[in-house]
């Protein structure tokens, strides 16, 4: 009853000054939810208190099933419902977000995946020899002052390449070139102008999709700096090597986490000078499968200053993209692509993958930089709004790009089938036709065989038949009987 009372009490005692906005519009929304299913909501309440209470007595002498609930606690109640009907339901029934399912296209088998398990076995010890090598190097170059650290020596960054080229890594690395940036382009082939360029801006901004990503940016971005977890630092070897690249740690078992990240981008923002390595970040904060960009954090864009949008979109047969579920093959081999049809993939399946494939193209574009407006710089929400926008548009631009490459790979293999085909439809022709004739030429080689042998057997082999004179025969002998005739004479 305390309750019935509240709810009746509430609209005359509740005033706009007691009650925010934000608060109003909440209970606007709960008394059309109670509304649409046919109960009065809190602002329909009987506004004296007796009348409230006989209606609750009417309603407690009922029966439980079909006493009707307090108006109050079918709002809440309805505003609650999903999201714990979901809970509630095996992980496998939910449908996953749209931006969290990756495709299943050449998904190996155990059996198919051996000779890719073998293939970045020996990727592995060459690419990592290499690798060691050149941190070796990079280390003794920054001993002796020829690069300012072991990740800016040439020496460092080639045993890097080889290292991503043994396990099949091979990006293609495009940039916006032209007054507008609406032209793609490779990066500049000479290393100051090209360094020059990517050390231009304090922030590079990417969209997340694998774990690759983090391999293979810095080495695309001339080995910038990035965020790490404290403990990464602690590791064997690679703990060291990230030492050497100028990492920003951050504690995330500190309840202060968010804050002390927030507090080293502003810190590496305000003490970026141009030339200094810029700090790569993924603003999304998780990975998608590619298709699109989540939203932003605002980390990022809370300094205000001049970002670079980075766009990487990956092209090979198999999608890497470290989401949690992944197109269910049966689904799709009856034509239900969709997020509903998806099933749960873990690490240990993308492991496998990667292992299992020899080959990992990926496209990398590297946008223009973005320089902040006056509402944008004191705006964050905008400023990161806007840069989204952007990076999908270019997403989509790359996208393109990759549909209308496979176009033009499926036209010339169609187009080399085609003349595959016409030419061995001739050659059957002529093969075909050579036959006929052979055939033909066989049985009229037979037929004047039947005909002209005993023909001329006849003609020649006949005992008794005179021969038959020529008329040089004839002319011969009567010379011979002139001449005898003569001589007699």
């Amino acid at each position: 009853m305390a309750t019935a009372d509240l709810a009746a009490q509430k609209p005359e005692d509740a005033t706009e000054a007691d009650t925010p906005a934000p608060h109003q519009k909440l209970t606007d929304s709960s008394q059309g939810s109670a509304a649409s299913l046919g109960v009065e909501g809190p602002a329909a309440a009987q506004p004296n208190g007796t009348s409230a209470v006989n209606e609750d007595r009417k309603e407690m002498s009922k029966p439980e099933a079909e006493r009707e609930p307090p108006a109050l606690d079918v709002a809440k109640s309805e505003s609650l419902l999903r999201p714990i009907q979901d809970m509630s339901e095996p992980e496998t029934e939910r449908e996953p977000p749209a931006l969290d399912v990756a495709k299943s296209e050449s998904l190996l088998r155990p059996i198919q995946a051996v000779p890719g398990y073998v293939a970045h076995t020996v990727g592995n010890l060459l690419g990592g020899a290499t690798l060691g090598a050149g941190w070796a190097i990079g280390k003794a170059d920054a001993k002796l002052g020829n690069a300012a650290q072991a990740s800016d020596s040439e020496a460092f960054k080639l045993g890097f390449r080889a290292w991503l080229y043994a396990n099949g890594i091979w990006p293609t690395v495009l940039c916006e070139t032209g007054p507008y940036g609406n032209d793609l382009g490779p990066l500049p082939q000479d290393a100051v102008a090209r360094r020059r360029m990517l050390r231009s801006v304090p922030l590079f901004v990417s969209n997340h999709v694998s774990y690759l990503d983090t391999v293979i940016l810095p080495l695309v971005l001339e080995v910038p700096k990035l965020m790490a977890m404290a403990e990464v630092a602690s590791w064997p070897l690679f703990g060291q090597l990230c030492q050497d690249m100028d990492m920003v740690w951050v504690d995330r078992k500190s309840e202060e986490s968010r804050r002390a990240a927030r507090e080293a981008i502003d810190i590496h923002s305000r003490e970026w000078q141009d030339g200094d390595r810029p700090l790569l970040l993924w603003p999304e904060g998780t990975t998608s499968n590619g298709q699109g960009i989540k939203e932003f954090k605002s980390g990022a864009f809370s300094p205000g200053v001049p970002v670079r949008p980075v766009v990487i979109k990956y092209t090979g047969d198999w999608d890497p993209a470290n989401v949690n579920f992944r197109v269910d093959i049966s689904s799709q081999e009856s034509g239900k692509d969709s997020p509903s049809s998806a099933a749960s993939y873990g690490d240990k399946e993308w492991v496998e993958q990667f292992l299992g494939h020899l080959v990992h193209s990926c496209t990398v574009l590297i946008c223009k930089p973005y320089y902040p407006t006056g509402p944008e710089k004191s705006d964050p929400e905008l400023f990161k709004a806007n840069v989204r926008k952007l990076m999908l548009e270019r997403l989509e631009e790359l996208t393109q790009r990759e549909e209308q490459r496979k176009k033009n790979k499926d036209g010339l293999s169609k187009l080399g089938n085609s003349f595959t085909e016409a030419s061995n439809d001739f050659l059957g022709g002529v093969e075909q036709m050579l036959g006929a004739a052979g055939r033909r030429l066989s049985e009229t080689s037979e037929q004047v065989q039947q005909v002209s042998i005993p023909w001329l057997q006849k003609l020649w082999k006949e005992p008794g038949r005179p021969k038959e004179k020529t008329h040089k025969t004839k002319i011969r002998e009567k010379k011979v009987v002139a001449t005898a005739s003569t001589s007699s004479s």
